[in-house]
């Protein structure tokens, strides 16, 4: 996100290249820089917010579903211990 903050502010100022020149002793510098900086952090803490918040959806999801992966698989080896007992007792009959 910094790279394309970096490069809309440097063409937001190409493109008033001309106001800056011409008004480039009158400019409050510290004011802009100010104004940049708090809309950075802003945009910064928004997107942040969103990221963790879909990020969380998503884990909690993601837990689940291994949770119902963990249970299939423990019926599954279940399973497979019955049937594996199943062909011991048919081959000690024989």
């Amino acid at each position: 996100m910094t790279g394309a903050v970096f490069l809309v502010i440097v063409l937001i100022g190409m493109y008033y290249m001309e106001f800056i020149i011409t008004n480039a002793l009158e400019l409050d510098y510290a004011g802009m820089a100010k104004y940049v900086l708090v809309l950075y952090i802003l945009l910064l803490s928004l997107f942040s917010f969103v990221t963790v918040s879909v990020s969380s959806i998503r884990y909690e999801v993601s837990k689940n579903r291994v949770k119902e992966y963990y249970s299939t698989l423990q019926d599954l080896l279940a399973y497979y211990e019955e049937e594996e007992e199943g062909v011991r007792e048919e081959s000690a009959l024989w």
